[in-house]
Formats: C-alpha cells, sequence, structure tokens
C-alpha cells in the first residue's frame, strides 16, 4: 500500500469523526486593501418601522489591525484605536456557546454564536441598540494552509440594505 493511500484513509477518518484540524489565528493581522471587497445592495421593500443601520465607512478610512488571542474555546479580537481612543474588544465562543460584548456604554450589544465547519471558524451574530436589532450577520473566518492569510467573509443585513464583505488579512511578522 502506498503512502498516498493512508493519507487517504487519515483524511476520511478525520471527515468522519470531525477530527478536522482546528486552526489557531492568534496573532497581529493586517487588511490588504487591493484583495478585499465590500458590496452592498438595497432592499426593495425595506422595513419602513425598523431602525436603519449605520453606514459603510469611508473607502479611505484607516482600518486598524485585527490582534487576535485564540485559545480554545475562546477567540478575542482587539481592535485598538490608533488616535489613543480606547480599544474595541470582541470576545467569541468557538463551541457555539452565547458571547455577548457591550458598546457605548452598554447602549449597544453584540450577541454571537460561533462553531466550526470543515476548519473555518462560522460566526453568527446580531447589534442590539435599546434591545432592538439593527444589524444582523454571517460571518466565515479561514486560514490559509501556510497560516499567513486569513480569509474573514461577512454577510451582514440591515433594515434597509445587505452588504457582503471579503476581507483579506495578512499575518505580521513579530
Amino acid at each position: 500500500m502506498t503512502p498516498r493511500f493512508f493519507g487517504g484513509l487519515l483524511l476520511a477518518g478525520a471527515l468522519v469523526t470531525g477530527q478536522i484540524a482546528k486552526p489557531n489565528f492568534s496573532g497581529r493581522w493586517d487588511l490588504d486593501r487591493d484583495k478585499s471587497t465590500v458590496r452592498e445592495t438595497f432592499k426593495k421593500s425595506p422595513d419602513p418601522k425598523a431602525a436603519p443601520g449605520p453606514p459603510l465607512p469611508p473607502a479611505n478610512m484607516k482600518v486598524p489591525p485585527e490582534i487576535i488571542e485564540h485559545q480554545e474555546p475562546m477567540l478575542k479580537i482587539t481592535l485598538p484605536d490608533e488616535t489613543g481612543g480606547e480599544a474595541t474588544t470582541l470576545t467569541f465562543m468557538t463551541d457555539g456557546k452565547e458571547s455577548v460584548s457591550a458598546f457605548s456604554e452598554g447602549q449597544v450589544v453584540r450577541r454571537s454564536r460561533s462553531h466550526w465547519e470543515n476548519g473555518e471558524l462560522v460566526t453568527e451574530w446580531t447589534l442590539e441598540r435599546d434591545g432592538e436589532v439593527i444589524l444582523q450577520g454571517r460571518e466565515v473566518r479561514a486560514l490559509s494552509a501556510d497560516g499567513k492569510v486569513q480569509i474573514v467573509d461577512q454577510h451582514i443585513e440591515t433594515a434597509n440594505a445587505v452588504r457582503d464583505i471579503h476581507s483579506v488579512f495578512r499575518k505580521k511578522s513579530t
């Protein structure tokens, strides 16, 4: 029997038992603007009673790096405020448990649940203001085989629009 045959058996066994390796996202990640895209589509019949979602940031806005600490099942993303203000921190539990992060003195709350699908981290989330959902979305986070490129695909819905964001991040060497 060949090594390729044994490799195929190992892969098949991992797929059957759900033991595909979970990548570790730890590190500092800088956005590659040239490889990233944003597409927004306005809804034909938006809910007139729903709160409008926030506008897209300007195209030339400086995007802070993502600083990720990942120790299964906890993943923490810190977005530093490079103007000296307070950093934004999001915490995820990758085992399906709900994670809650509060902003703006508790007026805005992000609720999420994350789980693994075929080596990718999938997160379903809502953003609430005063108890009302103003954004909801799905995010899929994956690493390249060499661990140097992180792909984050987001599908975000507001009351009047749908946004699909494809972000490519490059790991900064330490």
